[in-house]
């Protein structure tokens, strides 16, 4: 995925994805035309699954509130408009694709379960993670797909593969990191929120570092509850690092052969973190 760095203008798309858990729908009614993604097998609950509005049928009034939605997008967590979408296929083939790719074989069990994967935080993850002949499966006959992510609007297009060998299913370790995205997400937002802003530049090199952090806590730590994940990936991208001071690495050493707990790991953390600011603080007096 790449950058936007002019504002999005919806008028070069011809779609838009509506989450309705987001949408303020006084400030911007669900237009007539809307088609809902519902996946397969599922009950047609209106409010729980993305809208599909084609834009080019829109009122005036209707255009200009969905600009201002797309406007508001790098301002929130929770965006209205998950997505903005180039596709030339039709609107019912392009909602109905949607729907079906929700639907997620589980890795190592029987059976499906739905996976919100337009949702902008989602998708930014898969966007990492996924080889191109897994993306080309997320695009199906999307073109281009514009989404708002930690304050940016972001591109992605569509592969050029060979999509009759793409692979659908994630991987087992792919499966165990998207289980787990939104504690990457989470200590994304953290560090934005502490700092103001985060250029995209950064945002794309801190989700790299942050899932690398996410499989050594999973995997080398063996780490289970989410906060104790956040926590390790927010010390992890804040601290490029930090494993090799020398206290930090003997309660890691310790959280690894399990005589501590990551609990213990952060105090240590903690305590330095404030040993540098009081260090700081001295040396501006000085």
């Amino acid at each position: 995925m790449m950058p936007v760095h002019e504002p999005a203008r919806f008028a070069e798309f011809n779609f838009a994805l509506i989450e309705p858990w987001n949408l303020d729908k006084h400030r911007f009614p669900r237009p007539k035309d809307t088609v809902v993604c519902i996946p397969p097998m599922v009950a047609p609950t209106y409010d729980d699954f993305p809208g599909l509005v084609r834009l080019d049928v829109l009122s005036e009034r209707e255009s200009t509130s969905l600009q201002e939605l797309i406007e508001d997008g790098t301002q929130t967590q929770r965006p209205a408009v998950s997505a903005l979408i180039k596709c030339q296929a039709n609107q019912n083939t392009v909602a109905s694709f949607i729907g079906n790719v929700q639907l997620f074989r589980k890795v190592e069990q029987e059976g499906y379960c739905i996976v919100r994967f337009y949702d902008p935080a989602v998708f930014a993850l898969l966007d990492a993670v996924y080889s191109d002949r897994q993306k080309a499966h997320l695009f199906g006959p999307i073109a281009e797909w514009q989404f708002p992510w930690l304050g940016h609007w972001w591109r992605s297009t569509a592969p050029v593969v060979d999509r009759a060998h793409h692979i659908v299913e994630p991987t087992v370790s792919q499966w165990s990191i998207l289980q787990r995205a939104d504690c990457v997400y989470k200590a994304l937002v953290t560090l934005a929120n502490a700092e103001n802003h985060m250029s995209s530049e950064l945002c794309a090199t801190r989700l790299a570092l942050g899932l690398n952090a996410l499989q050594e806590a999973l995997n080398v730590y063996g780490l289970v509850s989410s906060d104790d994940l956040t926590e390790f990936v927010f010390y992890s991208v804040k601290h490029a690092g930090f494993g090799t001071h020398p206290k930090v690495k003997e309660s890691l050493d310790g959280l690894r052969a399990k005589t501590q707990i990551w609990a213990e790991v952060a105090v240590v953390l903690a305590e330095l973190e404030l040993l540098a600011r009081d260090s700081l603080s001295t040396s501006a007096q000085l």
